[in-house]
């Protein structure tokens, strides 16, 4: 497919189909709405050539379950777009963030083996099963203070659910999780309100100066002061020499804190949205709250908070289904048009939390699978199988159709979401 024509100079927005008809992808109006575009790939062009703004001009879509599937577990296509530059010969452009940005670049998620494996390994002992279920009073703790929080506010006229609950508790529970003094956690927060919107921004850049500054001086006092925590346990295993240096160190931990808080502030944001859109299923789920975790596995299908994998270029020829991508080309890999694939879900476009959910890609698969999935899916249940009963009258403040979503092409989620809280019900006593 080297062949493809190659965009005239950088493109004004990345996502053009290089030729043929159809849509393109990642418009404005796409960000609103990419599910039938999604389907129009699917069904007549589901690997498809798009413009892009780097080398080698362009990249390819895929959009099938299959493939997505397959992609994602495929070792020939490789994270690492530093190495890819250096294959082709082409020197690295200037980072935006300059020396954070680099550093930021060396976490787990950009890398390929054998870097990658070491590093996932030192992270995957920390997520265990036991750890994670320990932590879980914790987090249903957390979502109830909050939600009392909230209701001090009943009454007032409507709320941003993102901005006064959703980004809250995801922040709490990374930074307690990573040992972070809770003086600090605001500080940790620095990316998500810049990218509700508009991805990296001055602000996110600042932010990330300013927290990476913070973790360099935290090295210092988890050595003379462990604690049972992450950032610990990676610094015990700098010392161990599992990492490479202090910076490797702050990658992961940053990583950590980034992809644990905007990813569930978007799972949590879109939730409780898709369940406010669909009155019986939320009637379902308050009458059988057994649903919970069928629930939340629901949402991440439908609406998963990261709609595609981090852009990967091919090391050889890679083929999904009749169509061969060449060596040295940007591949794509959208997860939220795999998951609404009929081929592996019936009736995709309907939102149903008793349907079987096996196999959805919200946290990919194969060796990049997200780490810290079992945390996020704790946050969700603990907080739909709580704030409906504690607001039985939430409602969208405007109407569900008035919800706007990031113009992102990564993260999927809600720039806000206004609700009226209505008449709070009493809490249960605490025990």
């Amino acid at each position: 497919m080297s062949e493809s024509p190659q965009a005239a100079g950088p493109p004004p927005f990345p996502g053009q189909p290089i030729s043929g008809t159809g849509p393109g992808v990642w418009d404005p109006d796409f960000f609103q709405n990419p599910f039938p575009v999604y389907s129009w790939l699917r069904d007549n062009d589901p690997v498809r050539g798009i413009t892009w703004p780097g080398p080698p001009g362009r990249a390819w879509m895929v959009t099938r379950y299959e493939d997505v599937h397959k992609g994602q577990a495929d070792s020939r296509l490789r994270h690492d777009l530093t190495a890819f530059l250096a294959e082709l010969g082409i020197p690295e452009p200037p980072a935006i963030g300059g020396d954070v940005a680099r550093l930021l670049g060396r976490n787990l998620t950009l890398l390929d083996a054998p870097d990658h494996p070491r590093l996932r390994s030192v992270m995957s002992r920390f997520f265990t099963k036991k750890r994670i279920e320990g932590i879980r009073p914790r987090i249903e703790t957390l979502t109830d203070d909050l939600l009392d929080t909230l209701a001090e506010r009943a009454g007032d006229g409507p709320v941003d659910l993102i901005k006064d609950f959703a980004w809250k508790l995801p922040l709490s529970v990374v930074c307690e999780l990573l040992g972070v003094p809770e003086e600090d956690h605001e500080l940790f927060g620095y990316g998500t309100d810049a990218s509700r919107d508009q991805g990296a921004t001055g602000a996110y850049a600042e932010g990330a100066v300013i927290a990476v500054e913070r973790l360099r001086a935290l090295i210092g006092e988890k050595r003379a002061r462990p604690g049972d925590d992450a950032f610990t346990a990676f610094v015990q295993a700098l010392d161990a020499g599992e990492f490479l240096d202090e910076d490797e160190v702050i990658a992961q931990a940053m990583l950590f804190v980034v992809a644990g808080h905007e990813t569930t502030v978007d799972l949590l944001g879109n939730g409780v949205h898709a369940l406010l859109s669909a009155p019986d299923q939320l009637k379902q789920l308050t009458a059988d709250p057994s649903l919970v975790t069928n629930a939340v596995e629901e949402v991440l299908r439908y609406y998963p908070p990261t709609d595609i994998v981090t852009p990967q270029y091919t090391a050889e020829p890679v083929t999904f289904g009749d169509v061969t991508v060449d060596r040295h080309e940007i591949v794509i890999l959208s997860r939220a048009s795999a998951n609404r694939d009929p081929a592996r879900y019936p009736d995709p476009d309907r939102f149903d939390i008793t349907r079987n959910t096996a196999g959805h890609l919200a946290f990919g698969h194969g060796a990049h699978y997200c780490v810290g999935g079992m945390v996020a899916r704790t946050e969700g249940r603990a907080v739909f199988g709580r704030i409906f009963d504690r607001f039985p009258d939430l409602r969208h403040a405007e109407g569900p159709e008035s919800v706007r979503w990031k113009s992102n092409p990564v993260a999927r989620g809600l720039v806000a979401l206004p609700v009226e809280l209505g008449e709070p019900r009493r809490p249960e006593p605490r025990p």
